[in-house]
């Protein structure tokens, strides 16, 4: 059974997978991300980058004060959902979406190797939904090569909308992080959600975040 814990709401689906429990992260939880994020970061993008700028990446995206503020920051605000997915007391899974930039993005998705295609990924994707009012658009990048993301944010209804030539230079703009210089350039593409329905919620009617 998979148990989704969305804002003021739970949901429990039947499946193959552990109890699953997807809440708003909070800063105790940032060394968790930090160590999932990161050997995940790493082995995801080894085929692609260079290890230097990969460590140069973690460095300054997973630090624990980076995340501890930037999990600070979506708690902060009704646009943004920084999401923890547990299986017992053991993270699975994180997922960062926020409203910070020139428009709304998923900036990262990660879970443990061990439970990846065991719907962790889905889950958090389907409590992200949830919260997003109809109409609701988001945009998120990902390395060109990266088939087997590319395969997954389509099911989960995204679809192509450019693509970029330099794909380090725009995460470099899209997370603020500092780059060595003359890198090479690494394809990716830019996909797009839009959650279908025509009307769109006020802001007041939003549930409120679960809170630990």
């Amino acid at each position: 059974m998979t148990l989704s814990d969305s804002k003021g709401q739970s949901v429990a689906v039947e499946s193959e997978v552990p109890t699953v429990v997807v809440l708003d992260a909070k800063v105790e939880d940032a060394a968790a991300i930090t160590a999932v994020g990161a050997d995940a970061y790493r082995l995801l993008h080894e085929a692609w980058f260079e290890m230097a700028t990969i460590e140069t990446i973690v460095e300054q995206i997973y630090s624990v004060e980076s995340l501890e503020n930037c999990i600070a920051c979506c708690r902060g605000s009704a646009d943004a959902h920084f999401l923890v997915a547990y299986s017992g007391n053991e993270l699975a899974g994180f997922l960062h979406y926020d409203s910070f930039g020139p428009e709304p993005e998923l900036h990262r998705i990660y879970v443990r190797p061990e439970v990846k295609r065991a719907g962790v990924g889905s889950t958090l994707m389907a409590t992200l939904h949830d919260r997003l009012r109809p109409g609701d658009s988001y945009m998120l990048l990902v390395a060109a090569a990266n088939e087997p993301a590319i395969t997954f944010y389509r099911r989960h209804g995204l679809s192509e909308r450019r693509r970029v030539v330099d794909g380090l230079e725009a995460f470099r703009d899209h997370m603020g992080v500092a780059l060595p210089p003359d890198l090479a350039p690494v394809e990716a593409l830019v996909m797009a959600y839009v959650k279908p329905g025509a009307t769109v919620k006020p802001r007041g009617a939003m549930p409120m975040p679960l809170t630990r």
